[in-house]
């Protein structure tokens, strides 16, 4: 099972210079804007903007009824909802293979 955990970073650089230090190498520095929305019952809403694609929204949280529930407010039709990592949207406005994103070593505005 694949588990995503998140903290806050209060320096890049020394965030960076540690990740090295442990041993890792960089993969891909890929830059984006995010603004992130919390409900009171912990539902999050990212609206994204990444180099070249439109800007788009990204609808989490743990209680997945709820995260429909505030689609389906917000006049989304899920049948129409893209649901996976921003190489597909790279893909489907862009005609970027996955293959070609997920090997870019940078992306930047």
């Amino acid at each position: 099972m694949n588990k995503e955990l998140e903290t806050e970073v209060q320096d890049f650089e020394t965030m960076k210079k540690l990740l090295l230090l442990l041993g890792l190498k960089i993969k891909a520095y890929q830059e984006i804007y995010r603004e992130t929305w919390k409900t009171h019952d912990s539902i999050y809403f990212m609206l994204d903007e990444w180099p070249g694609l439109k800007t788009f929204i990204e609808i989490e949280g743990a209680d997945n009824v709820l995260v429909h529930k505030y689609s389906e407010k917000l006049g989304f039709n899920l049948s129409e909802g893209i649901f996976g990592a921003v190489y597909q949207l790279y893909f489907l406005e862009l005609g970027i293979e996955p293959k070609i994103i997920n090997s870019t070593p940078e992306i930047t505005f």
